[in-house]
């Protein structure tokens, strides 16, 4: 969360000011020029399936928050992952959400922007627009362990991912008669089991959605991630192997299905490459 300019930032993760910055605090504030006694940190603990904007009343943060932001009127709401309980947030500290400068997005656009922050969502949708992904479905935790031993069959190795987490959390890498390894997870929890694929990369292409279908849809940042997002958008979901086809241009599938949405902001596309060059959209 942030204010007019680097100065009125709000943060987290221990509240108030510090004196002693940690070394990797005081390269950020050096690298934008921050003043270091000019932050307020706010730390929220970790809570299993609560979006952080929820659990920061599970936790009596809230108060403390919103006192912060009284003192910066302008200040901005800046959500890792625009969800129904930023936007709730954002509506409750009387605040927009960034790039919303006149308050939050709709109704429908939350709705549409949703799922794509969870990984079966984003399989459903990356499957409507014919993006390639590995074999795999979604679960319950109720059936994790009877879709876990069936996939091995034809897959020599699978990853079982909790449905909505990030930078690598929840992932288990199974092996063909593998025996389970941990406890099972809650019955209503939420997973997807994949195929795993042999890569040689792993990539992430950063883009920002800039809300209108007929401006573009999502802009990719640099040259090489353009050059992917043609190859693994342009291709034939059963292809070995793509082609430079509409290499004039960057397919708007994934950018133009989110500003169709109304969505805009950051997004990000993370995929892997086989040794033959297959693209594969993960998340």
């Amino acid at each position: 969360m942030g204010g007019a300019g680097a100065a009125q930032a709000v943060a987290h993760p221990t509240r108030g000011r510090t004196d002693h910055p940690s070394p990797f605090r005081r390269y950020v504030f050096h690298l934008l020029g921050v003043p270091e006694n000019s932050v307020d940190v706010i730390t929220v603990p970790d809570t299993p399936y609560l979006p952080m904007a929820q659990a920061l009343a599970e936790h009596n943060l809230l108060e403390p928050l919103r006192a912060l932001v009284a003192e910066r009127p302008t200040a901005r709401l800046l959500p890792t992952a625009l969800d129904e309980a930023s936007a709730a947030l954002a509506t409750d500290l009387r605040i927009p959400a960034v790039p919303y400068e006149t308050g939050i997005p709709s109704p429908g656009t939350l709705r549409a922007v949703a799922p794509m922050n969870t990984k079966s969502g984003f399989r459903t949708v990356a499957q409507s627009l014919g993006l390639r992904l590995p074999h795999g479905r979604a679960s319950t935790g109720a059936e994790l362990g009877q879709v876990t031993t069936a996939l091995p069959a034809s897959h020599q190795r699978v990853v079982l991912k909790t449905d909505r987490s990030a930078d690598g959390h929840g992932l288990h890498f199974v092996s063909h008669g593998d025996q389970p390894s941990h406890s099972p997870p809650p019955a209503d929890s939420h997973w997807v089991v994949e195929e795993y694929v042999e890569h040689t990369r792993a990539i992430s292409a950063q883009g920002h959605a800039n809300g209108y279908p007929g401006g573009g849809g999502m802009r990719w940042r640099d040259a090489h991630e353009r050059r992917l997002m043609r190859r693994i958008l342009l291709a034939p979901a059963g292809s070995a192997r793509e082609g430079t086809r509409g290499a004039d241009r960057l397919d708007p599938a994934l950018g133009g299905h989110l500003a169709a949405e109304g969505y805009r902001g950051p997004g990000s596309l993370d995929l892997v490459c086989t040794q033959d060059g297959t693209l594969y959209a993960l998340e």
